[in-house]
C-alpha cells in the first residue's frame, strides 16, 4: 500500500507544473507581499520584495487570483499564462481601461475576453458614471450608432444592422427575444453592473447578429455601497442607489434609481416631450471557492413616456429574472446550467392606433465546455416558450413561440511559442434552430402558423505573433446564417395595409471578415498601444427592412430584397504614464449596395477620445463626427417619404474630480454634450441638443 501511495505523490508531482511571474504596480512599482492563490486546489503564496513569485500547481487548476490592498484584483486563465510573465495590477483609484489578460474571471465573468473583435467597457470610470444613460455612454466614445425615436427609445446598431439583429445578453444569458427583439438601452444604470462586453461581428451563440453587447451584474462577494445624483438642462434629474453585502462566499446586491429626461421639437423652446423611469435590482451570488457558484440575478425597469404634441404615450414594463449554477472543477469538463423568465408589457397610445401587448417568456439552457490538450469543445443549447398576447384597437391577437437552439463548437488551438508568425487557432462552429409558431384560440385577426428551421455555420482561424512585449494576431471569418422574424414584426407586417399579405420570410446573411489586432506593451515606460483593424462584407437575402411613420412610434417591417454592406473597422488605443494620458481613436467606413436597405446608418463615423488625469481632476474630450444618414417614412396618407439627415459634427466635455478618503470616495463631474453642434431633428423632434449634466458621487467600500 505504501509503494501505491509513493507511485501516485511521484505521479502527481510529474504533472504537476511550476507557475513563475513578476508582479508590479502601474507606476512601475515592484509589488511585494501581492496574494498569488491557483484555483481551484487553493494552492497558493506571497510575491516577495522583488515583486517574483513561484509556486507549484496540481495539473487540474485553471485560474490564478491576484490580490493585494489597495489594487484591483485579477484572474488569470493558467492555459494562457507564459512563466516569467510581468502581471500588472492597476489602483483602484485610477481610472483606466481594465487589463486585457483574463480569460473567464470568478465572480465577475467576462464571457468574450478570447474574442478578437471585443470591447470591456468600465463602468467606473468617473466620466461613464456621469453620462446620462448608459446608451449615451456607448453613443459618445465608441464605433457604435444610436437613434433615439420619437417614442424616446434609444437603439444601437452596429456595421449597418438594425437593433433588431443586435444580441442583448444579461451575464451571458439573452435578454432581447420576447415578441420585439429590440431594446432600450437607456433602461439600464451603470450602478449594479460591474462592466459592459461590446463586440462587433457575431459570435458562437448568435451567429446572424451583427453584434453582442452583454452587460455584466456586479457580484462582488464585498461590501459596497454607492449614491448617485445627476442634474442637467431641461430639468433633467436621476437619482441612483446601489449596495453590497458580501464576503469570500456568499453576496447579495441591490439597487434602485428614478429618472426624468425633456426633449423638445426643433420648432419650439417648450419641453413637449417627457420620459420618466424606474429601475431595480437584485443580484445574489453563493460559491465554495472550489468552481461551483450559484447566481441569482434579476431586475425591473420601468418606463413612461408622453409626448404633448402628438398625444403619444407609452408604457413600458420590463422584468427579468435569471438562475444559473457554475461548476467550473467536474473532470468531465465545465458546466454551467441557467433557466430565466422574462416579462414585458407594453401599452402604446397614439392619434394612429391604440397597441398593447403583454409577453411572457421561460426557458432553460446548458453551456458545456471540455479542454483535451490542444482543442477545445464546446455545446450549448437552449429551450424557451415564448406567450404574446396583443391588443390592436379593438382586436385581440393570442400567440405562443416555441424556440430550440444547438450549438457545437470545436477548436483546435497550437501550442504556445514565439517563433514568429504561426497559426493559432481553427474553430468550426455549427448552430441549429427550431421555432415553431402558433396562433392560438380568441385571436381575432389570424396569423399564420409557421414552423421554421434553420443552420448556421461559421469558420475561423488566426494567426499570431507573440513576444515578450509585443502581440500581433491575424483572423478570419467565415459564417452563414439565417434570422427568424420576431412576433412584433410578423404582427406588425400583418395587420398594416399597406403591406398586408406580404408574409415576412427570414434573413439570410452570409459574412466574410479579416482582422488584424497588434498590442505592444511597455512597463517600464508604463506604455501601452493596442490597434485593430478589421474589413468586413455582409451580403444579405431578403433583407428586413422597417418603414417608420411620421409622428408616431409604430414600424413596419417588410422584406426589401437583397443588399450588402462592406466597410472597415478601424480603432487605436495609446496608454501613457501608467493611465494618465490615454488617447483612443474609432473610425469607420462603410459601403452600401443600397444606403435605403441601410436606415439610419452612417457610411463614415470617427470617434477620437483624450483623456488627461492628474492628482487633481481628470479631463476628458470627445469628437464625433458622422456623414448623412437616410431613412424612409410613411406619411398619414400612407405615402412613402425618403428623408436625409444631415451629418453631425458634436464636441463633448468631461471634467471630473475624486476625492479619497479613508472611508469612501466623492467623486464630482460635469459633462457638456454637443457643445459646438446645432440640434438635428428626426420627425421633427429634436436630438443631439447641447446639454449639461453634473454629477455627485459617493461610493462607500
Amino acid at each position: 500500500m505504501k509503494t501505491v501511495n509513493i507511485i501516485i505523490l511521484v505521479v502527481s508531482f510529474l504533472q504537476a507544473r511550476s507557475i513563475d511571474g513578476k508582479i508590479k504596480g502601474q507606476d512601475n512599482v515592484k509589488l511585494r507581499n501581492v496574494n498569488i492563490v491557483s484555483l481551484p486546489s487553493g494552492v497558493g503564496t506571497q510575491s516577495d520584495s522583488f515583486g517574483g513569485f513561484s509556486l507549484i500547481i496540481p495539473p487540474k487548476d485553471k485560474y490564478l487570483i491576484v490580490s493585494h490592498i489597495g489594487y484591483v484584483s485579477d484572474t488569470i486563465d493558467i492555459t494562457y499564462f507564459n512563466n516569467n510573465a510581468l502581471i500588472l495590477l492597476k489602483e483602484k483609484n485610477i481610472v483606466m481601461d481594465s487589463l486585457d489578460v483574463q480569460a473567464k474571471s470568478w465572480g465577475q465573468s467576462k464571457y468574450f475576453s478570447k474574442k478578437k473583435t471585443v470591447n470591456h467597457i468600465d463602468l467606473e470610470n468617473s466620466t461613464i458614471r456621469g453620462a446620462i444613460d448608459i446608451g449615451d455612454a456607448l453613443f459618445s466614445e465608441y464605433s457604435l450608432l444610436m437613434n433615439e425615436t420619437i417614442g424616446g427609445q434609444k437603439n444601437l446598431s452596429l456595421r449597418g444592422s438594425s437593433n433588431e439583429e443586435l444580441v442583448f445578453l444579461y451575464d451571458g444569458v439573452r435578454i432581447n427575444n420576447l415578441s420585439s427583439g429590440m431594446v432600450d438601452i437607456s433602461q439600464f444604470t451603470s450602478l449594479g453592473l460591474s462592466e459592459i462586453e461590446l463586440i462587433a461581428g457575431n459570435n458562437e451563440n448568435t451567429i446572424y447578429s451583427s453584434g453582442t453587447i452583454n452587460l455584466v451584474p456586479k457580484i462582488n462577494y464585498d461590501n459596497q455601497f454607492t449614491l448617485n445624483q445627476k442634474f442637467g438642462t431641461y430639468d433633467y434629474g436621476s437619482f441612483d442607489a446601489y449596495g453590497s453585502l458580501g464576503k469570500s462566499y456568499i453576496s447579495v446586491n441591490t439597487g434602485f434609481s428614478n429618472g426624468k429626461f425633456l426633449q423638445r421639437y426643433s420648432d419650439s423652446d417648450k419641453t413637449e416631450v417627457q420620459k420618466e423611469y424606474k429601475r431595480n435590482l437584485i443580484n445574489m451570488g453563493f460559491r465554495n471557492g472550489k468552481g461551483h457558484e450559484i447566481r441569482l440575478m434579476g431586475f425591473i425597469n420601468e418606463k413612461k413616456f408622453n409626448n404633448d404634441r402628438s398625444k403619444d404615450t407609452l408604457d413600458l414594463y420590463t422584468q427579468n429574472l435569471i438562475v444559473k449554477y457554475n461548476d467550473k472543477s467536474n473532470f468531465i469538463g465545465d458546466i454551467t446550467l441557467y433557466g430565466f423568465f422574462q416579462e414585458q408589457k407594453r401599452g402604446q397610445f397614439t392619434t394612429f392606433r391604440r397597441n398593447e401587448n403583454d409577453d411572457d417568456l421561460e426557458g432553460i439552457g446548458l453551456w458545456y465546455e471540455k479542454k483535451f490538450k490542444s482543442s477545445t469543445f464546446r455545446l450549448s443549447t437552449e429551450n424557451n416558450r415564448i406567450r404574446s398576447a396583443w391588443e390592436i384597437d379593438n382586436d385581440q391577437i393570442k400567440l405562443s413561440r416555441n424556440g430550440t437552439r444547438v450549438m457545437g463548437a470545436f477548436e483546435m488551438l497550437q501550442p504556445k511559442n514565439n517563433e514568429g508568425l504561426h497559426l493559432n487557432d481553427l474553430k468550426f462552429i455549427i448552430s441549429k434552430e427550431k421555432v415553431n409558431s402558433v396562433n392560438e384560440v380568441g385571436s381575432d385577426i389570424f396569423i399564420e402558423d409557421r414552423d421554421w428551421e434553420s443552420s448556421n455555420t461559421k469558420f475561423t482561424v488566426s494567426m499570431i505573433d507573440r513576444q515578450l512585449q509585443r502581440k500581433r494576431l491575424i483572423f478570419i471569418n467565415l459564417s452563414n446564417s439565417f434570422r427568424i422574424p420576431s412576433i412584433y414584426e410578423r404582427v406588425h407586417n400583418k395587420i398594416h395595409t399597406l403591406v398586408y399579405g406580404n408574409n415576412l420570410l427570414s434573413e439570410q446573411k452570409s459574412m466574410a471578415e479579416l482582422g488584424i489586432k497588434i498590442e505592444d506593451y511597455d512597463p517600464n515606460n508604463a506604455r501601452s498601444m493596442n490597434v485593430g483593424f478589421t474589413a468586413f462584407m455582409y451580403k444579405y437575402t431578403d433583407k428586413i427592412k422597417q418603414l417608420y411613420f411620421e409622428d408616431a412610434f409604430i414600424h413596419i417591417p417588410i422584406n426589401y430584397g437583397n443588399a450588402s454592406i462592406f466597410g472597415f473597422d478601424n480603432s487605436i488605443n495609446l496608454n501613457f504614464i501608467g493611465g494618465r494620458l490615454i488617447l483612443r481613436t474609432y473610425l469607420t467606413n462603410y459601403f452600401f449596395s443600397d444606403a435605403m436597405a441601410f436606415q439610419l446608418q452612417p457610411s463614415k463615423m470617427f470617434r477620437t477620445t483624450i483623456q488627461v488625469k492628474n492628482p487633481f481632476v481628470m479631463i476628458k474630450f470627445i469628437y464625433r463626427k458622422e456623414s448623412e444618414r437616410h431613412l424612409t417614412t410613411i406619411g398619414r396618407d400612407g405615402i412613402q417619404n425618403q428623408t436625409i439627415m444631415r451629418p453631425l459634427e458634436s464636441f463633448d466635455i468631461d471634467i471630473s474630480r475624486k476625492v479619497t478618503f479613508d472611508f469612501a470616495d466623492i467623486t464630482i463631474s460635469l459633462s457638456g454634450k454637443n457643445l459646438n453642434s446645432p440640434s438635428q431633428e428626426l420627425m421633427g423632434l429634436s436630438i443631439y441638443d447641447k446639454r449639461y449634466v453634473l454629477s455627485i458621487d459617493l461610493s462607500i467600500q
